[in-house]
């Protein structure tokens, strides 16, 4: 019975012992973990107040403000031509005897560019000349009258007829006498009867024309000689004017684009010499679109470019019809003074205002997202800290460094315009200027 005590104090003491270093272990272990807890969460603290102060990103922003329409820079082609271009050619036919200008020379209006032979021209104006004065001093007679001398000369003719007359009655009585007394024959009685006759009627003309001479000339006859100068004149005036068509001449200031004929050739009416260019004044035809047409008036200016330049020109006229194959109405600009030449390709830029309800951000702040969308990063200031949402967007129109978008903005929401391709989604951020 004396051991079974003794075993029980041994184990008693045994295990009292493994007990103590035990759980004095654990207490060491627990204060250590307790520590190690301690240290890691003051050191944790500090660190994810570092991180959030890195993760804070400076950004700029706009405040949304709608539009409602958008003006867009359109662009169209045309062809440049001179406003006059013009084949010169000769109005009678004749030889050519002078070109005075060749290919690409300057023209000034009313130069003599080419002449034709007009030596046949001026012998036919020296002949209706001499027409002319012949017919003029004949007029000249007929209105000033005869002279009196052609008067007194008629007056004695019809002195001298009238006593021939008398005479011849005298010797026509006695006859009938005779004959009566049959002392002459019948044939003698009708010659002296017949020359009566005759001096009578000579001396009507006679009076007659010293009554024409009394009273002046007729007015029909100086009418008609009248007529006669008239025609004459009229010659001489076609004459002259073939003289001078004789010369070719410059319509307006230009250069000879094109020389048709050399001297010696033989020309008829309507054949061209030269073609005369205007390089003065330039114009393009340009087809826009019907709708464009009521925004625009006559009068207005647009730039068009031009090797890498800008010019302007001036809208002069709209063609009243659509070309058939463009469906374009076809617009005519004049072109300010440049060193453009005919048939060279412009562009004129032409503004086209649309109604287009959007808000206009940077290019810049626009990030691509699913499907080809886009979308842009937008101020949360709901918490203690500003962060940023992305909201998906459309882009209506872009127009260089900047664009046009519609979506679920608002009036007055602040988007991220700069620096958005350095944060991201839930980013806290700080607006700088």
């Amino acid at each position: 019975m004396s051991d079974v005590p003794f075993s029980v104090n041994k184990l008693t003491f045994s295990h009292i012992v493994k007990a103590r270093v035990f759980w004095l272990v654990a207490l060491i272990l627990l204060a250590t973990a307790i520590g190690i807890v301690v240290v890691v969460a003051t050191g944790g603290a500090v660190d994810a107040e570092l991180v959030v102060k890195q993760e804070v990103m400076p950004v700029k922003v706009i405040v949304a403000d709608f539009v409602d329409s958008v003006v867009y820079e359109r662009e169209f082609s045309g062809v440049v031509r001179a406003k006059r271009s013009s084949d010169l050619a000769f109005e009678r036919s004749a030889q050519v005897i002078e070109i005075n200008f060749d290919d690409g020379e300057s023209v000034s209006k009313g130069e003599v560019i080419a002449r034709l032979d007009s030596v046949d021209l001026s012998n036919s104006k020296s002949r209706i000349n001499a027409e002319i004065k012949s017919a003029q001093a004949v007029l000249d007679e007929l209105k000033q009258g005869p002279r009196p001398e052609v008067i007194d000369a008629a007056q004695a003719d019809v002195a001298a007829l009238k006593a021939d007359l008398q005479l011849a009655k005298n010797n026509s009585r006695r006859r009938d006498g005779l004959r009566q007394a049959e002392a002459i024959s019948m044939d003698e009685l009708d010659r002296a009867e017949f020359e009566v006759k005759a001096k009578d009627a000579r001396l009507k003309s006679a009076e007659a024309k010293l009554a024409e001479l009394t009273n002046g000339t007729r007015e029909e006859k100086i009418r008609a000689q009248q007529a006669l100068v008239e025609q004459l004149n009229a010659q001489r005036a076609q004459v002259n004017h073939d003289i001078k068509k004789s010369s070719l001449h410059a319509a307006y200031t230009g250069q000879i684009a094109a020389r048709f004929v050399d001297e010696g050739v033989f020309t008829t009416p309507g054949v061209p010499i030269v073609r005369l260019t205007e390089t003065s004044r330039l114009e393009a035809a340009i087809g826009l679109p019907p709708a464009l047409l009521p925004s625009l008036s006559r009068g207005q200016r647009f730039k068009f470019q031009w090797n890498d330049k800008t010019y302007w020109a001036t809208l002069a006229r709209i063609l009243p019809e659509i070309d058939s194959a463009t469906r374009t109405v076809p617009v005519i600009f004049e072109l300010d003074v440049s060193p453009l030449k005919p048939g060279q390709i412009i562009r004129i830029v032409i503004n086209e205002e649309r109604e287009r309800k959007g808000v206009w951000v940077p290019t810049e702040s626009l990030l691509p997202a699913a499907k080809g969308t886009w979308s842009v990063f937008v101020m949360n200031e709901s918490g203690k800290v500003p962060v940023v949402k992305s909201q998906s967007v459309k882009v209506l129109f872009t127009e260089g460094e900047r664009s046009l978008i519609s979506g679920t903005i608002k009036n007055g929401d602040k988007i991220v315009c700069e620096g958005a391709h350095r944060i991201s989604q839930g980013q806290a951020v700080e607006v700088v200027e």
